[in-house]
This record gives C-alpha cells, structure tokens and sequence, in this order.
C-alpha cells in the first residue's frame, strides 16, 4: 500500500527507541513485514543508520538497532533480487 514507507519510516526512526523492550520488538518485527515493499530504501538508509545506532551507548537504542537488523537481515535475505 502507498503507506507503507512512511509507516516504515516512523516504526525505525520513532518506535526502534522506544522505552518499551516489547514495543521495540514489534517495531523490529513490523519493519521486517514491510521491508520486503521497499528493498531499497531499506538497504540504503535504514541499515547503515541502524548499523550506528547500533552502536550507541543508550541499551535501549542499541537493543532496538540490533533487534531491527536481525528482522531486516531475515527479511530482505528472502526478497529477490530485481
């Protein structure tokens, strides 16, 4: 759906972070459902974003990175290449 990329966008850049460990895990796995609609964007601006959150020195910011790029690296290994 035409949503779909800004709800991708709100659930990395909002909800990766948040307080909640469980909200943090359905973000993950909601970014992992629509990733596979825009591989690209994906790839290109969420991973390596995620990639320095990553390793940030907030736990929360860090579960959240880490926890995103596990769901996104499962999910995109399953998207065929264009």
């Amino acid at each position: 759906p035409e949503y779909a990329p800004a709800l991708l966008e709100h659930v990395w850049r909002v909800k990766a972070q948040h307080w909640d460990e469980g909200v943090r895990a359905l973000a993950a796995r909601a970014a992992g459902v629509l990733c596979v609609r825009e591989p690209r964007y994906a790839s290109e601006q969420m991973i390596p974003a995620l990639c320095q959150r990553a390793l940030s020195s907030d736990l929360r910011v860090r579960h959240g990175a880490a926890l995103m790029l596990g769901e996104l690296a499962i999910a995109l290994a399953r998207v065929e290449p264009p």
